[in-house]
């Protein structure tokens, strides 16, 4: 019992002097204002696929309506993405930098440049940023980032990596349904119809990988769904909210958690 009593006291040590703890003070403070800075910046007025799933978040988007004031910010949470853009570096770096009769990592850049071209109306512009691609159209508006581009095994594929909790990884044996619903619309943007989701398991590093194939009714229909999102946002008309009860409405989850209940 003993032993127990002080391995509990060792874990509920955070700092051994007043310098140590005003520092923890300092930095949880540079953490939360960094924290608000991101979370509270302007949305684009233009359509997210990362949020298909839910259209209100891209309704509000669309408006130009600006995201919920964060009263208590998450460092746990905010660290959580921090890990999970600096696993995808990890994987990009090694798929691009070594080539195969198998896999070929290809530039994202010359496939919009073909887009661009069979699209003008459509207005497509890209912008390399490390090892991801940012892609934007004028009409309907959209912007997102792609995570890679390759062909394997003689077939081309749009790539996208997910990162998440050990529990959540050990429970997949599909693509979550946001997941779903964002490589969707990759897909009918960029007019691939294949896909591969690389999920990583952010605590051990374990991997799962999922094909999905969209044909050209499914990627049509996307597009479809992206015009009357344009249409709901011009006449202020709001689109219905998720069942209730879905995980992904939650006020860490959702920048318009607030403003969405008022609605």
């Amino acid at each position: 019992m003993a032993f127990r009593q002080s391995n509990i006291l060792a874990h509920s040590v955070r700092f051994n002097s007043a310098n140590s703890c005003d520092f923890l003070d300092a930095y949880h403070e540079i953490a939360a204002s960094e924290i608000r800075k991101q979370a509270e910046k302007p949305s684009t007025k233009a359509i997210a696929p990362s949020s298909m799933y839910c259209p209100r978040v891209n309704w509000f988007r669309l408006r130009g309506v600006d995201p919920d004031a964060i009263d208590n910010p998450d460092e746990r949470l905010d660290f959580t993405a921090q890990v999970g853009s600096a696993i995808h570096e990890v994987v990009q770096s090694r798929l691009s930098s070594t080539a195969s009769a198998d896999l070929v990592w290809l530039d994202v850049a010359d496939h919009i440049s073909m887009l661009s071209a069979k699209y003008p109306e459509r207005n497509y512009a890209c912008e390399t940023s490390g090892f991801e691609t940012k892609v934007s159209l004028t009409t309907p508006p959209v912007r997102f980032a792609c995570d890679g581009l390759i062909t394997f095994k003689g077939k081309l594929y749009l790539l996208e990596i997910k990162s998440c909790e050990y529990s959540s990884f050990q429970d997949l044996t599909e693509p979550k349904p946001s997941h779903y619903a964002q490589v969707r619309a990759y897909s009918a943007l960029m007019e691939i119809a294949d896909v591969l989701v690389l999920y990583i398991d952010r605590q051990y590093g374990d991997t799962k990988c999922f094909e999905l194939h969209f044909n050209e009714a499914a990627q049509s229909e996307v597009i479809n769904e992206m015009y009357e999102l344009v249409r709901l946002a011009d006449a202020c008309l709001a689109p219905s909210k998720l069942e209730s009860g879905n995980g992904w409405c939650t006020p860490g989850m959702c920048r318009y958690y607030k403003k969405c209940k008022e609605w």
